[in-house]
Parts: C-alpha cells; sequence; structure tokens
C-alpha cells in the first residue's frame, strides 16, 4: 500500500474535536490535544485516520512474544546478532518489555538475546514500529 501525505491545517482537527468532546471544559481539553496533536505528526496522522475510519491499532501488550526481521531494525552491533545463534533465518525472537505510545514512531520496546563483542550471551533492547512486530509465523510474509 502506498502512503498519501497530507497537511491539515489545526483548525480541522479543533473543529472535529470541538464536536467529538462534551464536557464544561471543552474548549480548554480540546486546546490541550490539539497542541500534542500538532507535535507529533505520528499522533495527527492516526487522529486524521482515525477520523477516517480506520480501525483502532492494537498494541501488544507486554509479555507478549514475538519476532523482528533484523535487517530491517536498527539495532547496535546487528554483523554480530546476524551472525549468532540467535538469527532464525534473519529474523530474531524478542518479547515485548514495554509500550511506548501510539504518538511514537517507535510504540513498543523488545527485548531479545544476542552476543557482545566477546561472544557472550546476554540481551538488549530496541524500539520498533507495530508492523516491524511479528506475532506468529503466517506474518513472516508481510513486506513493509
Amino acid at each position: 500500500m502506498k502512503d498519501i501525505n497530507i497537511k491539515v491545517d489545526q483548525s480541522i482537527i479543533k473543529t472535529n474535536l470541538i464536536s467529538m468532546i462534551s464536557h464544561p471544559n471543552k474548549e480548554a481539553i480540546v486546546n490541550l490535544i490539539t497542541g500534542m496533536l500538532e507535535e507529533s505528526s505520528q499522533a495527527s496522522t492516526l487522529f486524521v485516520e482515525y477520523l477516517l475510519g480506520k480501525s483502532e491499532v492494537i498494541i501488544p501488550t507486554v509479555g507478549t512474544v514475538g519476532k523482528f526481521n533484523i535487517s530491517k531494525v536498527w539495532i547496535s552491533d546487528k554483523a554480530l546478532l546476524e551472525n549468532s545463534e540467535y538469527n532464525l533465518n534473519g529474523y530474531v525472537t524478542c518479547v515485548v518489555v514495554e509500550e511506548l505510545g501510539l504518538h511514537n514512531y517507535n510504540q513498543i520496546k523488545v527485548q531479545f538475546p544476542t552476543v557482545d563483542i566477546t561472544g557472550k550471551k546476554t540481551t538488549t533492547f530496541t524500539g520498533l514500529e507495530l508492523k516491524q512486530f511479528l506475532i506468529d509465523d503466517n506474518d513472516f510474509d508481510d513486506v513493509y
């Protein structure tokens, strides 16, 4: 699927928020949320997508086990991981340790096994976009 970039004026966000919120302090809430959306292009993109009918994004909960493609994720010492026993056909098993929020570019933090420069087995962490986190083997056919 090809991404389409659009520019959205602040007034569109405010107008939609005003119509959604029913609260005596509506104006303050609208101003707060509008300011937060202005600071995060990721959050404002999701806001517009939700207005257009996109289904809610589900974030894997802490403790969820999955995998990620080593070549498509930035990690330090990638070569060590690629050449280790933890490399399973280009993927490494990981577990979600923290939800970082949809407003971030990396929405989850995962922990995974690796080796250090001396060859010692250890674990480390990285942030992933949701599309980089694969829950089951059927996801290995996905291309992003």
